[in-house]
Order: C-alpha cells, then sequence, then structure tokens
C-alpha cells in the first residue's frame, strides 16, 4: 500500500510538473502571437516573423530531448539531489549560468573572429563541412562506420576540490 501511494505521488508531481510547462509555454506563445499581430495586423496572413519565433520556440523545447542536451538532466540532477530546495535550486540555476556563459562566448567568438576573416563568404564552404563532420559523426554512433573519437570519463581535480556551489557552475562552464 506504500509503494503506491508512493508512486501516485510520483505520478501527481510528473503531470503537475508537466502541465505547467504547457500552461507557460501556451502563455509565451500567445503573448508573442498577440504581441505580434499588434505590431503588424497581416501576420495572420503571412509567415512573419511572429511564426519564425513561435517556429524557433517549438524547436528549442524540441532540443532539450536531444543526446546532447537530455544527458545534461543526468548531471545535475544528482549533483543537486538531496541538498535542499534551495541548495538544490542554486546549484542548478549555477549550472545553468555557467552553460550560458560557455555558449554566449563562442557566439560572440565565433562572431568576431567571422566578422574580421569575412567568414561569410566562405560559410557555405564551412556549412558544407559541418554537415560532413556531422553525418560522419551519426553514422558512427549508428555504428556503421568505426570512428574511435577521444574521450574523458571523470571530473577535473580542481572542480572536485570546490564547494557545492562551484562545483556546479564550473560543470556548466566545461560542458
Amino acid at each position: 500500500m506504500n509503494s503506491t501511494i508512493v508512486n501516485n505521488q510520483i505520478v501527481a508531481k510528473k503531470s503537475i510538473v508537466f502541465s505547467i510547462f504547457v500552461l507557460f509555454s501556451l502563455i509565451f506563445l500567445g503573448a508573442m502571437f498577440f504581441t505580434i499581430t499588434k505590431l503588424n495586423p497581416s501576420a495572420t496572413q503571412e509567415f512573419s516573423f511572429g511564426s519564425w519565433m513561435i517556429t524557433a520556440y517549438v524547436a528549442g523545447l524540441s532540443m532539450i530531448v536531444l543526446p546532447c542536451t537530455f544527458p545534461l538532466v543526468f548531471i545535475i540532477v544528482p549533483l543537486s539531489m538531496g541538498k535542499g530546495v534551495k541548495r538544490g535550486l542554486i546549484m542548478a540555476l549555477l549550472f545553468g549560468a555557467g552553460l550560458i556563459l560557455t555558449i554566449t562566448t563562442y557566439g560572440a567568438g565565433i562572431s568576431v573572429l567571422g566578422n574580421a576573416a569575412s567568414v561569410n563568404q566562405i560559410s557555405t564552404t564551412m556549412f558544407v563541412i559541418a554537415g560532413i563532420a556531422a553525418l560522419i559523426f551519426g553514422l558512427s554512433q549508428l555504428k556503421l562506420i568505426n570512428l574511435n573519437l577521444p574521450s574523458y570519463s571523470g571530473m577535473p581535480k580542481f572542480i572536485q576540490n570546490k564547494g557545492y556551489y562551484g562545483k556546479s557552475f564550473f560543470m556548466g562552464l566545461l560542458l
């Protein structure tokens, strides 16, 4: 009987989280659509900026379950479990801040280097090279070709020696 109650509580929590996620997503999309149609009344008749924003938002949501993003859940959740709600939330936010800092730095660096090197003229070649690399990696993941990539398992020592908050931030930063 006790395990039934626990299972029901888990299902209830998952349902509540999913419902909140759907509700906030609909509110966000509705607010975007309302704003776009007020700024541009003809936006409902053409595939406009608002439609692209909605498409980008949905694409971003779908990226949560991709193989490069989904494992993040298995990093931050165990890292912050059992630390209390406040500490766990702060750790998750610091982990996210580390990720955001790294990705923003990469994006800014690439844009500066790209502008300085006139990359816009060779972007097609870069996309072809990136596509070929992605295809080869995908074929190796499907075990259709053998590609041995270097890997590292474990956490660097300087991160292991940090406290809860430092460990969360640096794991996000280096991920």
